[in-house]
């Protein structure tokens, strides 16, 4: 295996020398480093870092040190490198078993390895002293879960005190509420209280029944945490009760799943709640089992971006100790047997774009069908076709179908021209927290209209960057563009920005380039190219139309925008100029490109490991210029369905928190706010973790009314903007001759329409 001086001799330079370079001190000649990484990877040298570690303490080693890797700890870990990765930080995983001197063992372990931090759930909260000797020595350490009472010491832990209390509140209330006079029996299973996690489920657990007086029994159970011994000692404490109780409520899912086998073994049947970590799962056929959530993967992202803090700021840094609240979802009344009548099978046909959005939804019918008994039926169509469907529907009276799914520009239109039916009265009815479930932003765009509700968004598109965080992070790559352009090399916030790195990413004006083109645009008439130009369009304060109704297409702003996207061309494949968004994604995930702008409905297949090749090194940010296309689908009811109240049912069932985290997975995006939220999501989708700050910068296309107010059909002007864009892109036009054109076509239509 070759070492640094191996490197050293063959490049011919000092040792130090190859060291500066390797750790990015490039004080040196380009033909020096030049030669220095040419002996790198003739040698294949790659440097060990504990080696590196033990002798300089450069690296940035985190220690992690968890009782075991069951249930919710792992999702603890998860968030932990997610966050550690962010800021380049590697972790030392370790599991001590609950057992105190091994901890303790593993704690001078670390200490020896060199590690900056400690991340640690304790089974020792008793013995300080050794985490006194730790901090004496500048290494910060974050208690996770479990905390040491007393004591300023960082940590951050759930709100397993509440979340007990308001489960067994629950229970004892719907007991009273039977009005049995038979005995029930409610029994906590937790770990022993030495560990704080475990005494605040006791706590809370005691409080609850100190509040009601009744036919209520409570017992507590303490057992080791380890799933084995817990086994044994839940087994033992059941086969000596006359009865089973009523209830179990569990600290963690380990207990759960030893309570379950144990009652399968009995034949029994007890309901069980147990704290768990997160998930998206909504459905579980395992009857009597209730899982109280709790949002591990972001207690280790905020333990470890403390001790980021910790270490960024060591001698200002003030400890913390974070309790993580559990997140209240608001009620939906989705799922109700008396909705829908019984005595008849009631058909409803959906209008649907073709394509993945309503494929993934499609899938999920049998679930709307089997609750409601309300049998669906279907037609999809192309883009256009869609459009004029719905619009010779509302002409015709037609009752063919009863919902719509309806792209975001033509809501405006369909609602003022009565294709759609209120559906106020509806919502009112429920009385539910059904619309607070939205996302804000997407309340005000997608569903007020005038004070009234007409559409409830099953998809939100957000307009991205994605890049090779590999190729930006490169130090040989980072050198050379540094050289080219004398400036640093990091993600684009200007499309000028955007121009000149896709430059330098592009091999044929980079001979050194490690990509073939810098980006690839999706152009295909009329959307795609559309939402190319718009962003540009709008960082460079341009417009279509003023409110006084004079078309400025052609005006500074747009032209200077137009030549931004034409300049982007040349960075291209060639063939772009008519790729679809699945294209361009295609191109991206196979390591030929090194940026893409586009939408985040699109984007799964950046995230499968069968299908890209560098999963781990793509990244988001928000598209160049901060002003992005804000795009979407609704579904709205046909003002002449002869069953509104069934489509009402179907359109809040497509749209509810039950299924919105399926719809996501499956390749949507339901923008509701336990999807925008979800750790466990932003772990599969990264891009999921600033949706919010993405969605804050998303704009609406213009309308384009005639004198008399009437909304003209934004399809035709779209494609003659299209037609001149691509004109101009492919160098058939100037921008200025290809702006000028359009401004005098989109006049002679306005004009058209009003005589």
């Amino acid at each position: 295996m070759s070492n640094i001086r191996d490197v050293a001799k063959l490049a011919n330079v000092s040792v130090s020398t190859v060291s500066n370079i390797i750790n990015n001190k490039n004080n040196v000649s380009s033909a020096v480093y030049k030669n220095v990484m040419e002996a790198i990877e003739t040698l294949n040298y790659t440097p060990n870092l504990l080696a590196r570690n033990l002798k300089t303490n450069k690296i940035k080693f985190i220690g992690v040190i968890l009782p075991n890797i069951y249930s919710h700890y792992n999702q603890i870990v998860d968030g932990i490198l997610k966050a550690a990765e962010e800021e380049h930080y590697h972790l030392i995983i370790k599991t001590a078993n609950d057992m105190k001197n091994y901890e303790n063992m593993v704690l001078e372990e670390l200490i020896d390895l060199g590690v900056k931090g400690i991340l640690i759930i304790t089974c020792n909260a008793t013995n300080t002293g050794i985490f006194d000797s730790i901090l004496s020595k500048k290494i910060p350490i974050v208690f996770l879960e479990r905390i040491i009472k007393d004591k300023d010491y960082n940590s951050i832990s759930f709100d397993n005190f509440n979340t007990i209390y308001e489960i067994t509140e629950n229970l004892l209330n719907g007991f009273m509420l039977t009005h049995s006079d038979e005995e029930r029996e409610i029994v906590l299973v937790t770990g022993h209280t030495e560990f704080s996690s475990e005494k605040e489920c006791e706590n809370g657990f005691k409080m609850a029944f100190e509040k009601h007086s009744g036919n209520c029994r409570n017992n507590i159970l303490h057992v080791s945490l380890n799933r084995e011994y817990s086994f044994k000692q839940i087994l033992y404490f059941i086969s000596q009760m006359d009865k089973i109780p009523d209830c179990f409520i569990t600290s963690n899912e380990v207990l759960a799943e030893n309570l379950i086998e144990i009652l399968g073994v009995l034949n029994k049947k007890s309901e069980i709640y147990s704290l768990s970590g997160d998930s998206w799962y909504k459905f579980d056929n395992r009857q009597g089992t209730v899982k109280l959530k709790r949002n591990a993967t972001r207690l280790g992202i905020e333990g470890m971006n403390l001790l980021i803090k910790n270490l960024n700021s060591p001698i200002l840094f003030e400890n913390k100790q974070i309790l993580l609240k559990n997140e209240r979802e608001n009620s939906e009344m989705v799922y109700k047997p008396t909705t829908i009548t019984d005595t008849k099978k009631e058909k409803i046909n959906l209008l649907l774009l073709d394509g993945p959005m309503s494929e993934a939804m499609l899938k999920l019918i049998p679930n709307f069908e089997d609750h409601f008994g309300v049998s669906v039926d279907y037609r999809k169509c192309h883009y256009i076709d869609l459009y004029n469907s719905i619009i010779e529907s509302n002409k015709m009276g037609k009752s063919d179908f009863d919902v719509f799914l309806i792209d975001l520009p033509w809501i405006k239109e369909f609602v003022e021209s009565g294709c759609l039916l209120k559906i106020d009265d509806f919502i009112k009815n429920d009385n539910d927290e059904f619309l607070l479930n939205f996302n804000e932003n997407v309340r005000k765009t997608f569903i007020d209209y005038s004070s009234s509700v007409y559409t409830f968004p099953l998809m939100v598109g957000v307009q991205m960057m994605f890049y090779r965080r590999d190729l930006l992070e490169d130090t040989k790559i980072q050198w050379m563009f540094y050289k080219e352009y004398g400036i640093e090399l990091k993600p684009p916030k200007t499309w000028s920005e955007f121009n000149l790195v896709a430059k330098f990413f592009t091999r044929k004006y980079n001979s050194n380039s490690p990509t073939e083109y810098g980006t690839c645009i999706a152009g295909l008439n009329p959307t795609g190219i559309i939402e190319e130009f718009l962003p540009r369009q709008w960082s460079y304060n341009g417009r279509i139309i003023t409110g006084d109704g004079e078309f400025v297409i052609n005006s500074i702003e747009n032209i200077k925008a137009l030549n931004s996207l034409c300049e982007t061309y040349r960075y291209c494949p060639v063939e772009s100029i008519d790729y679809w968004w699945d294209d361009q994604i295609d191109k991206f995930v196979k390591g030929n490109v090194a940026f893409i702008n586009t939408y985040n409905s699109h984007v799964s297949n950046i995230y499968d490991r069968q299908v890209a090749n560098m999963f781990n090194n793509i990244k988001s940010d928000a598209i160049p210029g901060n002003a992005s296309v804000l795009g979407g689908w609704v579904f709205g009811i046909n003002k002449y369905s002869k069953y509104p109240k069934e489509s009402y049912e179907f359109m809040k069932w497509a749209c509810s928190n039950s299924l919105s985290v399926h719809n996501t997975l499956l390749g949507g995006f339901v923008p509701k706010n336990n999807v925008v939220d979800n750790s466990r999501l932003s772990l599969a989708y990264p891009w999921m973790e600033n949706i919010s700050t993405y969605l804050d910068t998303e704009r609406k296309k213009q309308t384009i009314r005639n004198k008399k107010g009437k909304i003209l059909d934004m399809n035709l002007f779209e494609k003659i903007l299209a037609d001149g864009i691509l004109d101009a892109v492919a160098g058939r036009k100037s921008p200025e001759e290809t702006l000028s054109a359009v401004k005098d076509k989109f006049e002679q239509i306005v004009l058209g329409s009003t005589s």
